[in-house]
């Protein structure tokens, strides 16, 4: 559920275009959301009074697979992060009104909810394979990236539900996958593969800017596209090594 806060939070922010933007401003868009930040803040509840820390050791860490996962992880979400912050900007720039351009992104962001929570659901109910699922699913996920190069609307819907369905729906699982695989060093081993999240959630939007700059959308996607595929094969090389070391 924690998972889905991103793609909801695009939702917002695809909604923000028709309803906030082109009626009031852009600017408020930013005004409403620190608003609902600070009412986030006042509704988190605090520790536990006297909570624990658990013991956290590093012996049956795979430190060589788990960073090979964070650069898969980084490249991943480098591209996804671009397809959240870009995805009106390409659609504009093709023709498509400014207003239906924001519905297609809340259309990717609602889409994103769903299947982030589905898979954590179907995760729950997996023995084992979770790597193989978010290969999979980055594969299908660069198969959208490479249709919004394609300049004809049922392209953009459906490249728009493969990015956010498939494409950008994976870090819960991946996540889930990386505790159950080091059970004895979990905050070690998320914080590895979360640093590769991280990194490519914030480098990926501005190296897809720059390239959209100096190239096309149409270019930008491709290379987005294969991009995602090799995220997708690096992550599969470092569940192979997992297993190897097992």
């Amino acid at each position: 559920m924690k998972q889905a806060a991103v793609p909801a939070a695009t939702l917002l922010a695809g909604l923000a275009v028709p309803v906030v933007g082109l009626t009031i401003g852009w600017r408020w868009s930013f005004a409403l959301a620190g608003a609902a930040v600070l009412l986030a803040m006042a509704v988190v509840p605090s520790d536990p009074i006297g909570a624990r820390k658990a013991a956290d050791g590093d012996h049956d860490r795979a430190t060589a697979a788990l960073v090979v996962m964070a650069v898969a992880a980084a490249l991943g979400a480098g591209t996804a992060n671009a397809l959240g912050a870009f995805l009106v900007g390409s659609a504009v720039d093709r023709g498509v009104a400014a207003g239906l351009a924001g519905l297609t992104l809340s259309l990717g962001g609602a889409v994103g909810v769903v299947v982030r929570v589905l898979g954590g659901w179907l995760a729950d109910r997996r023995d084992g394979g979770h790597l193989a699922v978010v290969g999979g699913m980055l594969a299908s996920g660069a198969v959208g990236l490479a249709l919004l190069a394609v300049p004809a609307a049922w392209a953009l819907v459906v490249g728009t539900i493969l990015g956010f369905g498939l494409g950008w729906s994976w870090p819960g699982v991946l996540t889930f996958a990386v505790v159950r695989l080091n059970p004895t060093a979990p905050a070690a081993a998320t914080g590895i593969t979360q640093a590769g999240v991280y990194a490519g959630g914030g480098l990926g939007p501005l190296a897809f800017g720059a390239l959209v700059h100096v190239t096309s959308y149409a270019v930008s996607w491709l290379v987005a596209a294969a991009t995602m595929v090799l995220a997708a094969l690096l992550m599969l090389v470092g569940r192979a090594m997992l297993i190897r070391r097992r």
